[in-house]
């Protein structure tokens, strides 16, 4: 894969990761399995305050273009060539992706704004995105119904 460092290093709670298995490796054993991917996007840097909101939407989105913009799409600026990266990385066409998952620990209150933020960000300056929720009702409802 184009640039990507496949090396070990330490975990959470002292477990060892590698990032040997990626989004290409992911959605060619969805493919491969014919299963339906689901992708789960952090915002919860943003919601910590740890990175911009501006900057973790802009993240995002580049990973929705990754997955789904062709090559040659007009990007939001400041955002790289993420298409060309995924041709550079062995998968020139766009994989479709539908089901994006924002959050996986999906607390309010802090979530709702963000959450919001991210998705509409990347509903009009990316590739579509679905929101899903846990739940109807909350924060989660809220975000799929403004999203």
């Amino acid at each position: 894969q184009a640039g990507r460092n496949a090396s070990l290093r330490p975990g959470r709670r002292g477990a060892t990761t590698t990032n040997n298995f990626g989004y290409d490796e992911f959605l060619r054993l969805c493919k491969q399995l014919g299963a339906e991917p689901i992708i789960v996007v952090n915002f919860s840097q943003a919601c910590h305050g740890s990175k911009p909101l501006a900057e973790a939407a802009l993240e995002v989105s580049g990973l929705v273009a990754y997955c789904n913009a062709k090559q040659g799409a007009k990007l939001p600026s400041g955002m790289p060539d993420w298409p060309a990266v995924r041709a550079e990385n062995g998968h020139p066409e766009p994989y479709g992706v539908k089901y994006w998952q924002i959050g996986n620990e999906t607390r309010p209150p802090y979530y709702t704004p963000t959450g919001l933020a991210t998705a509409s960000y990347a509903l009009h300056h990316g590739p579509r995105l679905l929101a899903r929720g846990s739940g109807a009702g909350g924060w989660a409802g809220l975000l799929v119904r403004e999203a």
